[in-house]
């Protein structure tokens, strides 16, 4: 991997690793709910976060996540169920 693209990628890495810790305390409350969030969703989460995304999905626990965090959301839920 070029130099420069190892940078990017790093940089990215660290922006994603440190939005994930600011929005750490907000997974308790959904916890507190009794849902759980794979970290995998959290990840996905949080890149959609970081690049102002706004993410489809056919998976409440974004929905969850969207209620705690800045995580734009449409849900496909209904349409795939």
């Amino acid at each position: 991997m070029a130099n420069g693209k190892r940078r990017m990628v790093v940089g990215i890495h660290n922006q994603l690793m440190e939005l994930i810790g600011r929005l750490q305390p907000s997974f308790p409350l959904i916890w507190q709910r009794g849902k759980a969030i794979s970290y995998t969703d959290i990840l996905i989460g949080s890149a959609a976060i970081l690049a102002n995304a706004l993410l489809l999905h056919a998976d409440r626990h974004f929905d969850l996540m969207a209620e705690d965090t800045d995580l734009r959301v449409r849900s496909l839920v209904s349409v795939v169920r």
